[in-house]
């Protein structure tokens, strides 16, 4: 309880690394109730700020509509701010998404680029999706 107490502390504050964890603990009710669309406005107001982790996983919460209607366009454009800034988590993603063309018109040369981009980060899910591409 102490924990979630300076977690709300920081995230009214504005600090934008508090307010993706309390989106985390929302979604997931981790020490509150869960309320998944709490979440989503957490996620919102820390990716609004620059934060990678909010941006993906607000992007994640629009692709499958967890706290809010499925919004596949919104979702994408989460992803890409996400991975613009380095985010391998997102930058697989996105790689999943074109190869399977999930929100996206299917284009397996991007999705191998953003493969390409997380591998390089050492990113295990994503050096293994490349490498089923390059078979």
């Amino acid at each position: 309880a102490a924990g979630m107490e300076c977690y709300v502390r920081a995230a009214d504050l504005g600090d934008a690394s508090a307010q993706f964890m309390m989106g985390h603990c929302l979604q997931n009710g981790i020490g509150v109730p869960k309320d998944a669309a709490a979440g989503v406005e957490w996620y919102r107001r820390a990716a609004d700020q620059g934060n990678a982790r909010a941006q993906f996983n607000l992007g994640y919460c629009h692709q499958n509509g967890i706290g809010v209607p499925i919004d596949e366009a919104i979702g994408m454009e989460c992803f890409r701010r996400s991975a613009a800034q380095g985010s391998s988590d997102a930058q697989n993603h996105l790689g999943y998404c074109f190869k399977n063309g999930i929100g996206v018109p299917k284009d397996e040369a991007v999705g191998v680029d953003y493969f390409r981009r997380a591998a390089e980060q050492g990113d295990a899910l994503a050096q293994s999706n490349l490498g089923d591409c390059l078979r």
